[in-house]
């Protein structure tokens, strides 16, 4: 019963996050200043990097499973720890400016990003099997499957979004380029 009411407590805090999370990166301003001026994407992606990461292989590589790669049955991919800070990310680098900022001005995060990539596509190496007939797969293998597609298109709407500012600066791109300038602006001691 305790485990039943803890899993329905869950999901009302769930839900309200969500619903915060839809007001808080709804706002182009917002996200720019938390962009901009309070390291958001930073604080994202590291806590991204910290519900898996920890559970790469540090050893020498093993049968299946290389040095770097995740272990499937770990419990960042079992409880899908990463789920929320992926929304957050992804509903974050919808915003045209955070994603140029991400890319033009976090080479640290993009290379952290790229390693949790790495990590996760190692999960499910192709192996062909023989003998018997598999009918369905294991649920190590949906959860991997599913923590590789979420992390990939999450990092895949950053990286679209910025393509497309590429063809024409407008947009919301020029909110985050007004907060910067503001932003240096105030650094200077400048009226803008």
């Amino acid at each position: 019963v305790g485990s039943l009411l803890f899993g329905e407590k869950r999901k009302q805090v769930s839900q309200c996050m969500d619903r915060i999370t839809v007001q808080l990166f709804g706002s182009v301003p917002i996200v720019a200043h938390a962009v901009l001026r309070e390291g958001m994407l930073d604080v994202l992606v590291n806590v991204l990097a910290d519900t898996l990461l920890p559970f790469a292989h540090a050893g020498p590589p093993l049968p299946g499973l290389p040095r770097g790669v995740l272990d499937a049955s770990c419990e960042g991919v079992r409880s899908r720890l990463y789920m929320r800070p992926c929304n957050d990310l992804r509903m974050c680098l919808t915003h045209r400016g955070a994603a140029q900022h991400w890319l033009a001005h976090k080479p640290r995060l993009v290379r952290l990003a790229l390693d949790l990539l790495r990590a996760v596509q190692g999960m499910n190496p192709y192996v062909r099997k023989t003998g018997d007939h598999v009918e369905r797969e294991g649920t190590a293998w949906k959860e991997a499957m599913t923590c590789e597609l979420i992390l990939m298109t999450t990092l895949r709407i950053g990286a679209l979004n910025v393509a497309d500012g590429l063809s024409g600066e407008g947009g919301e791109g020029g909110s985050f380029n007004r907060a910067k300038k503001s932003r240096a602006a105030g650094a200077s001691g400048g009226s803008g």
